[in-house]
């Protein structure tokens, strides 16, 4: 956790932060621009790198500490998220292979994921990685994960 609590640091984050936004943002502006000018020249493909360009962007901005990823609040304290460790207490079968998926959150939004996943924790969920779902073992209609297990290996 990255935490400022001297008002003048804060101010020099939050403008650095801001700065790196209307960057990005002045970025994204240019290449849809170029993106419509090809479109309207009449060359359909063309804007492909443009397409990528612009997902490449929104992607880094959605990990990037300028903004919290869940309520883009920008001015606040920041959390680093490796989810796939936060998953990784809930999963079935354990995360081996991890995707890499590591991003900032303010430390409100840090507080209520981990709260969920508290809740989740006591409640006896988990998170079927193969599926995407999270779940209880009887909201799946199963009684272990043996059964489950036992689900798996059948051959269709």
């Amino acid at each position: 956790m990255i935490q400022l609590k001297h008002p003048v640091l804060r101010n020099f984050r939050n403008n650095l932060r801001k700065i790196l936004l209307l960057s990005a943002s002045a970025s994204l502006n240019k290449a849809y621009e170029t993106s419509d000018n090809l479109l309207f020249s009449g060359f359909n493909t063309a804007s492909t790198y443009e397409h990528k360009l612009i997902v490449s962007l929104y992607e880094k901005l959605s990990r990037s500490i300028c903004c919290c990823r869940h309520c883009k609040e920008g001015e606040k304290n920041m959390v680093f998220v490796d989810f796939d460790e936060v998953l990784c207490e809930i999963s079935y079968p354990p995360i081996i292979e991890k995707k890499k998926d590591c991003y900032w959150l303010c430390e409100d939004c840090y507080a209520k994921m981990i709260h969920k996943f508290d809740v989740y924790k006591e409640q006896g969920y988990y998170f079927f990685s193969e599926y995407g779902i999270i779940d209880t073992l009887e909201g799946l209609g199963i009684k272990s994960l043996d059964e489950l297990k036992k689900i798996e290996s059948f051959d269709f």
